[in-house]
């Protein structure tokens, strides 16, 4: 879910972003688990920049580095 309104200051704007999911797969499973880390950036940075914004995005840890089966933002 979003939400975000317009500030009083010209170009400002504050944005609230949450988000969650629930696997309900074995967590030995790899493919019942959910992924975050990193920016996903690749070598040639060809993709579009709101990917940041994605759930999935997590600066300051190695790509897909965390996994679990349920999360909450």
């Amino acid at each position: 879910m979003d939400y975000g309104f317009a500030l009083p200051i010209n170009h400002s704007s504050i944005w609230l972003r949450s988000s969650a999911g629930y696997s309900y797969g074995d967590r030995d499973e790899p493919f019942a688990n959910f992924y975050f880390g990193g920016f996903g950036n690749n070598y040639v940075d060809n993709l579009p920049e709101k990917r940041y914004r994605e759930y999935y995005s997590f600066p300051g840890v190695e790509l897909n580095s965390i996994g679990g089966t349920n999360y909450g933002s």
